[in-house]
């Protein structure tokens, strides 16, 4: 629904002070709002470069692209946010967490101020999970907005300023995490509709 894939039922969706519910989804990519889905989208045959400007490329006299100017400019916002990737190295040889890098990178040059993350640690290991948790904490410096999705409790914990549920398609918070425990959480998620909610402090 954020994307605008769904449209809403009712409601607004408002976003940096303006009202983006009518909006497209190529209209709120520009305005941008980005999504991380779990089946990434990047091109394995293709260099990091590339993939961060498909369809942008840098094009120089004669209207060649100018692969030089690309390399430059992907390694320059690999550097931005300290991420350990090669602008010249090809995709389908990296890490997945590695991969992951690339489309958060991609989302960050196209303007993206907030990014949608849909359970983003289901396919990583704990090494990578670790790498993710860094490039978040480097996003959120960087003073790029996180959505973080997932039904892993302790992670949400660790990477939250701010929690919020969604339980039978009402939201529920926001939460406080440094008043929240696991087991808070478990327990509004389980509640019965219409049950009282539990304080936001944890016992």
């Amino acid at each position: 629904i954020l994307m605008g894939a769904y449209r809403t039922d009712e409601g607004r969706i408002l976003f940096a002070g303006e009202d983006v519910t009518s909006l497209s989804l190529r209209e709120r990519i520009d305005r941008g709002i980005a999504m991380i889905f779990q089946e990434l989208s990047v091109l394995p045959n293709r260099s990091v470069a590339e993939n961060l400007f498909v369809l942008r490329e840098p094009l120089s006299f004669g209207r060649r692209i100018n692969s030089r100017k690309m390399v430059r400019d992907a390694q320059a916002l690999i550097e931005r946010y300290a991420f350990s990737l090669d602008a010249s190295a090809r995709v389908g040889d990296l890490a997945f967490a590695q991969r992951q890098m690339v489309e958060i990178l991609k989302a960050i040059s196209r303007g993206a101020k907030l990014l949608v993350m849909d359970e983003p640690t289901s396919s990583l290991t704990i090494h990578e999970e670790e790498t993710l948790f860094r490039t978040i904490g480097q996003l959120k410096q960087g003073g790029i907005g996180i959505v973080y999705i997932s039904h892993r409790m302790a992670d949400v914990l660790r990477l939250s300023d701010r929690i919020s549920i969604i339980k039978d398609g009402r939201l529920v918070g926001p939460l406080d995490p440094s008043k929240t425990s696991i087991e808070d959480i478990a327990a509004m998620m389980s509640r019965p509709r219409g049950d009282a909610p539990l304080p936001t402090a944890a016992a």
